[in-house]
């Protein structure tokens, strides 16, 4: 198998670039007409078809959901969409804010964090902190008190977490 010459690359990241321009632009008309097709009408047909036709693992379906959950009363049973009719469904439309911001943008991937062994450290034993907070918390049996005290000697073997350098 030969390694493919830049102009093929070229060629290839062009027409990405230019179908991925065009599949957004769609993604977000697609959207916009199925949240005001269902305020409408009261028919999750078009979300319904938007949803099964985003590829898993690629296209951005749960920003999807979000968006459409957050400007309209929507819910799931299984993998279909239905309407939300709990108390205060019907003050969730917001059609305005949800044309605003496209359905990507509105529940944005989140960022990595790189952290480092201090960090570790430091979270593991603010969450022992948390626990020793008698006015908050209580253990409630002796295999409670004994997992707080064997996480509290694991982590001290970790060793001390030391201040971040300024």
């Amino acid at each position: 198998m030969s390694t493919p010459s830049k102009v093929a690359f070229t060629k290839a990241l062009a027409a990405f670039v230019k179908a991925t321009n065009s599949s957004m632009k769609y993604a977000r008309q697609c959207a916009e007409m199925a949240i005001q097709h269902y305020q409408e009408h009261g028919d999750l047909s078009y979300a319904q078809e938007l949803l099964d036709a985003m590829p898993r693992n690629y296209v951005r379906r749960v920003a999807f959901l979000k968006w459409l959950s957050a400007h309209s009363p929507v819910a799931m049973d299984g993998p279909k969409l239905v309407k939300d009719k709990s108390d205060g469904h019907e003050t969730r439309w917001n059609i305005e804010a949800a044309l605003a911001t496209p359905f990507w943008d509105f529940a944005p991937d989140p960022e990595q964090i790189s952290f480092v062994d201090t960090d570790v450290v430091t979270s593991l034993n603010s969450a022992i902190a948390r626990f020793e907070n008698e006015k908050r918390y209580s253990p409630k049996d002796k295999a409670a008190s004994d997992k707080l005290a064997e996480a509290k000697a694991a982590v001290a073997k970790l060793g001390p977490a030391k201040a971040a350098a300024a």
